[in-house]
């Protein structure tokens, strides 16, 4: 049997976290409010463990463009 698909996306394996913290993790962390900084892929398990160590916990997980242009769809 053929499938049929009203709408598909694909794109690639990059997956965005969000987290509510308090202002005393930024400052924990050495980061600066309304700032963006590039890190690591180190960093960004050092800033993970530390989101795992205070039990933050993620309040939303999105991929790329694909599917950002699905959730709109």
């Amino acid at each position: 049997m053929k499938k049929k698909f009203d709408i598909c996306g694909i794109g690639n394996g990059l997956l965005d976290k969000q987290y509510k913290v308090p202002l005393s993790f930024i400052n924990e962390i050495g980061y600066t409010i309304d700032q963006m900084t590039l890190v690591d892929q180190d960093e960004q398990l050092r800033i993970i463990s530390l989101l795992e160590k205070h039990q933050y916990q993620s309040i939303s997980a999105c991929g790329g463009s694909a599917t950002n242009s699905l959730v709109a769809a």
